[in-house]
């Protein structure tokens, strides 16, 4: 059957058809009319029960269509274009969303001009940003990992640097990918704290293009194998570790010529611990 709808109402047959460009075409007949009374004894239901049971085709023209009956007899109605101006509007309305999208769009590029986002971050981070905290913590009570909290404290009793101006601390994050901080070129200080749980996800290899960090602080962090993320890093002054068990290799960090102080804790896998300048304070304890 074609999309041709057919009704009934004060003695007269309403046809109408709406193309695939939403254009709305009608006709109507009623009782009075010759085909119904020579025909269909003036029994408006007898023709609309011989539509509606047979097969009907429909011809487009420019601004009308022809609803055809081809069995068990032949018939045929003219039905005019009516609804031209609600197509028009159905249009607008397809287009004011358009230029709704392209505005949310435009302003996300005027956020990106001026920070990042990370995967599942509750909101843009300043690209000034200079000291940047997260903590990674698992809501058992439902299946979303989210970083967040309140630790400020590098574990070694050293208060981390302040976090007052141009700073991001413990906002809501997924855990998914930390790679958009790459374009953090300001970032002085990264302090990550897994809490109770294991972030599977963790890989710190964007830190290598942060070229002003002087801090990092890293609790946790299972898929830390080595140090290779601190390669060029001539900046960074201080560095602590905990309970990133997997790590085997922290030669990388023996060429940088800021360096002051290497804390390591709980990390009972790493292969070489020597070769640090005489300058600086190294703490490595399984």
């Amino acid at each position: 059957m074609s999309n041709v709808t057919l009704k009934i109402s004060n003695k007269t047959l309403f046809l109408e058809y709406v193309d695939d460009k939403y254009n709305t075409y009608r006709s109507k007949i009623n009782s009075t009319e010759s085909l119904v009374i020579n025909f269909f004894e003036g029994n408006i239901e007898k023709l609309y029960s011989l539509l509606s049971n047979n097969k009907l085709d429909v011809n487009l023209c420019s601004d009308y269509c022809v609803v055809l009956l081809n069995e068990p007899i032949s018939l045929s109605f003219k039905l005019a274009m009516v609804d031209k101006p609600n197509n028009d509007e159905k249009l607008n309305m397809i287009i004011k969303t358009m230029d709704s999208m392209n505005e949310r769009i435009s302003e996300l590029e005027k956020q990106l001009n001026s920070g990042i986002i990370l995967p599942g971050y509750s909101s843009v981070i300043d690209i000034d940003t200079k000291v940047l905290m997260l903590n990674y913590f698992v809501h058992h009570n439902g299946s979303t990992d989210v970083l967040h909290g309140t630790h400020q404290t590098n574990g070694g009793g050293n208060t981390v640097p302040d976090a007052s101006r141009n700073s991001t601390i413990n906002e809501n994050f997924t855990g998914s990918s930390f790679d958009p901080i790459c374009h953090l070129k300001m970032l002085e200080s990264f302090h990550y704290c897994e809490i109770y749980e294991t972030n599977k996800n963790c890989s710190l290899s964007c830190l290598s293009k942060c070229k002003k960090l002087k801090h990092i602080t890293i609790r946790g962090c299972s898929g830390l194998v080595d140090m290779d993320f601190a390669i060029g890093l001539n900046e960074l002054e201080s560095i602590f570790i905990q309970e990133s068990r997997n790590i085997t290799d922290i030669q990388s960090l023996l060429g940088l010529r800021n360096l002051k102080r290497v804390t390591i804790h709980n990390a009972p896998n790493i292969i070489n611990k020597t070769g640090f300048a005489s300058n600086v304070t190294v703490d490595i304890r399984n």
